[in-house]
């Protein structure tokens, strides 16, 4: 997932950061909540992929119950 990450940020054109970009969140999908959890305390919210994996978190947040923390995670995330 890291790896994914920071593929994206890399990215040398806005074509090849938008196509890296489908295939993190593709892996997102399917990466278990506590790995989703650590990558958005690790990554810089500048990143792009930080995003992404922020939405993930605040789904399976939801999804748990815990709805405040949830909210105060989606007001973090820009709009796209």
């Amino acid at each position: 997932m890291r790896f994914a990450a920071r593929a994206v940020d890399a990215a040398p054109t806005p074509e090849e950061r938008a196509a890296r970009l489908l295939d993190y969140e593709k892996a997102l999908h399917a990466a278990p909540g506590p790995v989703v959890a650590q990558l958005v305390a690790d990554l810089d919210h500048r990143s792009a992929a930080w995003p992404p994996a922020a939405l993930k978190l605040a789904r399976l947040q939801l999804h748990a119950g815990d709805r405040a923390h949830a909210d105060e995670l989606s007001r973090q995330i820009p709009p796209r």
